[in-house]
C-alpha cells in the first residue's frame, strides 16, 4: 500500500518480477481488466459449435460485451470448416440478425494455416470477412523453422487480423509446438496482426510470459474465449487474469 511506500500491486502483478520497484516508483502498468468484445467464438454452423448464433450473442450480451465475432471453422479443417457457399449463406443469417441480438456481430472466420503458410480461400472471398483469425491446427509435430515460416507467411495475409493460440498448447495433453518468438513478434509488429491471447483454460495461449514479451516489443494482442458453448464466454476472465499477468494494457493505457 501507498502506506508503505509503494503502489498497491494487483495479485496478478505479485511475480517477483520487478513489480515492487515499479510500485515504489509509482509507474506500475495500469492492465487490462474488462474487455468489450471477444474476437474469436463459434456457433453450430461450426462442426464442433453447441450452440446457434442467437444463443451465442445473447450470452455474449449477457457479459456485457459490446461486439462478439462469429469466427466459425474455415473448410481445411473438414471434420468442423465451412465452404465458401455456407459462409455466404451465414452472412445472409447474420445481416437478418443485426441489430436484433444486443451485440455487435462481426462476420468472421477462424481460418486454418497450412504447412506453407497458405489459407482456406482465395483472396476475393477472404476479403468478405469483417474478421480473421488465422490458427495452426495441424502438423504441430514441425520444428521451429517450419512452423515459425507458415505463421510469418500467414500474417503477412491482408485479410488475416490474428493469429490464434500460437502455439498449439492443451494443457495437460500437449504440450505448444516450439516458435522462433523474435521473429513473430517482428512480423507482428511490421504487418499489424495481433496475437490472441485464447482464454480457454485449455489453452491460456498465449502463456503470460509471451504475453510480456509481446507487450514489451509493442505487439497488439487480442483476449479471445474462442467460445464453442454460451458458457464458454466465461472463460474470458482466464484471458483477462492472463493478460494482466503478462502486463497487457488497454490501448493507451
Amino acid at each position: 500500500s501507498r502506506a508503505a511506500g509503494v503502489d498497491r500491486i494487483p495479485p496478478p502483478l505479485r511475480e517477483d518480477r520487478g513489480e515492487v520497484a515499479l510500485a515504489a516508483a509509482g509507474d506500475l502498468p495500469d492492465v487490462v481488466t474488462t474487455l468489450r468484445g471477444d474476437l474469436h467464438g463459434h456457433s453450430d454452423w461450426s462442426g464442433d459449435g453447441r450452440a446457434s448464433i442467437e444463443e451465442m450473442a445473447a450470452a455474449a450480451a449477457a457479459w456485457g460485451l459490446d461486439w462478439w465475432a462469429v469466427t466459425d471453422h474455415a473448410e481445411a479443417l473438414a471434420i468442423n470448416g465451412l465452404t465458401a457457399a455456407q459462409f455466404a449463406e451465414r452472412r445472409k443469417v447474420l445481416a437478418a440478425l443485426a441489430g436484433e441480438v444486443g451485440v455487435q456481430l462481426l462476420d468472421g472466420a477462424e481460418l486454418n494455416i497450412g504447412l506453407d503458410g497458405e489459407l482456406d480461400y482465395d483472396d476475393d472471398v477472404l476479403a468478405l470477412f469483417d474478421f480473421c483469425v488465422a490458427s495452426v491446427h495441424t502438423s504441430l509435430e514441425r520444428d521451429a523453422d517450419v512452423q515459425t515460416a507458415r505463421i510469418v507467411r500467414a500474417m503477412r495475409h491482408p485479410s488475416v487480423h490474428a493469429i490464434g493460440h500460437l502455439t498449439g498448447r492443451k494443457i495437460g495433453v500437449r504440450p505448444g509446438f516450439d516458435v522462433h518468438l523474435d521473429q513473430i513478434l517482428e512480423a507482428a509488429l511490421e504487418t499489424g496482426t495481433a496475437l490472441e491471447v485464447n482464454a480457454s483454460p485449455r489453452r491460456l495461449d498465449l502463456s503470460d510470459e509471451v504475453v510480456r514479451r509481446a507487450v514489451g516489443a509493442g505487439v497488439t494482442l487480442t483476449i479471445s474465449s474462442d467460445a464453442h458453448a454460451p458458457g464458454d464466454l466465461g472463460n474470458l476472465r482466464f484471458g483477462v487474469g492472463t493478460g494482466q499477468r503478462g502486463r497487457a494494457q488497454v490501448p493507451g493505457g
